[in-house]
């Protein structure tokens, strides 16, 4: 079974995760450095903040998406232009 159809199954399991195309749906960006950060505090404060962002859209019906990958090699300064490219699709 490939990934479509097992998604298709868990769909039919979970039919208010399915989007349709009657309702609007919201997605969130979110995303971090590629790289662990120099302290343990602030990897955990950044999972902290991650597990924030995701009850929030849960409680709310909204997607998520997240990236720790920079889409250009170019793009050495983190920033929202380093993720800018995952809006235009």
């Amino acid at each position: 079974m490939d990934w479509d159809e097992k998604r298709r199954e868990w769909l039919k399991l979970h039919p208010s995760f399915a989007a349709t195309p009657a309702n609007d749906t919201i997605l969130t960006v979110t995303g971090s450095q590629p790289k662990a950060c120099k302290s343990c505090i602030g990897d955990h404060l950044m999972l902290r903040m991650f597990k924030n962002k995701v009850y929030y859209c849960r409680i709310h019906g909204y997607d998520i998406f997240y990236n720790n990958v920079l889409f250009h090699p170019r793009a050495a300064v983190p920033g929202p232009k380093t993720r800018f490219s995952v809006l235009q699709c």
